[in-house]
């Protein structure tokens, strides 16, 4: 990850509704370790498809750890999700992933804003009004007319492809990497 892709949590103005989780918070895990998390948070999201972003992925045990890329090749393949209520998610998901504010040097990981690219969305592009197309939200059937209106439950049904780069959080592992296995792949469903 270069410097010019981070960015320090913000303290003003409107949050950042995106989060890019690649380990035991993706809705396709199916493991015990964060169960009742991953419960959680697919209430207080949506999911908007299968993402990338810059970093190199590590096995840390029961769950990875990302960390900025070492070269171009680096990538982590994850979930992109958009955030209900950022604020109020973010403080449990803090808490849960070991963010400690005012000690750059203490906890596991550290949250920051990063550019991620959106692989598959469940959503159509925004068209204007008048051309009869689906909305940025709307579901489609694939042929970019919409199906129904968006609820919670039918955002993870049938996927649109749409490439696209979000800005969104993202943990970022700063812990010692000692005996840690790195995922060449960059997915921690593939490893």
């Amino acid at each position: 990850m270069t410097e010019s892709t981070r960015m320090p949590i913000q303290s003003t103005g409107a949050p950042c509704r995106h989060i890019f989780v690649y380990g035991s918070l993706m809705s396709s895990v199916a493991t015990p370790l964060g169960a009742r998390e991953r419960s959680r948070l697919s209430g207080e999201s949506r999911s908007l498809g299968t993402a990338t972003t810059k970093g190199r992925l590590y096995d840390l045990g029961q769950y990875p750890g990302m960390t900025p890329a070492i070269s171009p090749a680096d990538t982590v393949e994850g979930e992109l999700l958009e955030l209900l209520n950022p604020t109020a998610t973010l403080i449990w998901l803090d808490q849960y992933e070991g963010v400690r504010y005012g000690f750059s040097a203490s906890g596991d990981y550290r949250r920051e804003i990063c550019s991620i690219e959106l692989q598959k969305s469940k959503f159509a592009p925004r068209q204007p009004a008048s051309s009869g197309l689906a909305q940025l939200g709307d579901r489609t059937d694939g042929d970019g007319a919409p199906a129904r209106p968006f609820s919670p439950a039918s955002s993870r049904q049938a996927a649109t492809t749409l490439n696209r780069t979000v800005q969104a959080w993202i943990y970022i592992y700063q812990g010692a990497l000692n005996q840690d296995r790195h995922i060449p792949s960059g997915s921690w469903l593939k490893r």
